[in-house]
Parts: C-alpha cells; sequence; structure tokens
C-alpha cells in the first residue's frame, strides 16, 4: 500500500497474518482482501497516510499498518 500513488484506487490483494492483533484492526477498519481503498494524502516525513477504505471517510495510518497490506491499482469502470 506504501507505494499506491494518491488518488488512485486500489484492491487490497492480501493482509498480513502473523499478528492477530494486527489482524482484528485491519478487520474492524473493514481491510480485507478485495476491499477497495484509496490513499487521499500523505503526511510528510511520518509516513503516515490518510485512507478511504470503500468509499468511507478517511482514517489515517501509519508505518506499521500500512507495510502490512498489499494492493493492486484497480481500474474503475467510469
Amino acid at each position: 500500500m506504501c507505494d499506491l500513488p494518491t488518488h488512485t484506487p486500489a484492491k487490497v490483494l492480501r493482509v498480513a497474518d502473523s499478528d492477530p492483533e494486527l489482524l482484528r484492526y485491519l478487520a474492524e477498519l473493514g481491510i480485507r482482501p478485495d476491499t477497495l481503498l484509496t490513499i487521499q494524502s500523505r503526511a510528510p516525513f511520518n509516513d503516515l497516510l490518510h485512507v478511504s477504505i470503500a468509499g468511507a471517510e478517511p482514517v489515517p495510518l501509519g508505518h506499521t499498518v500500512t507495510h502490512c497490506v498489499w494492493v493492486k491499482a484497480y481500474k474503475t469502470n467510469s
């Protein structure tokens, strides 16, 4: 997710499952395989991303979380 350009829709391919607590947190946010998300903005200097999950209001996600989510750019039919 960290390398995704801002405002590029993406589909979650997989999430790290080695940490049960992180996996629960991602599930609470709605981040799971096949979820659509978009990075709305990047905060300079601290790797904080503001991510819109399934079209919802953006939430801030730090380096620990974003490095555990793999995505692929997703082309919409609009």
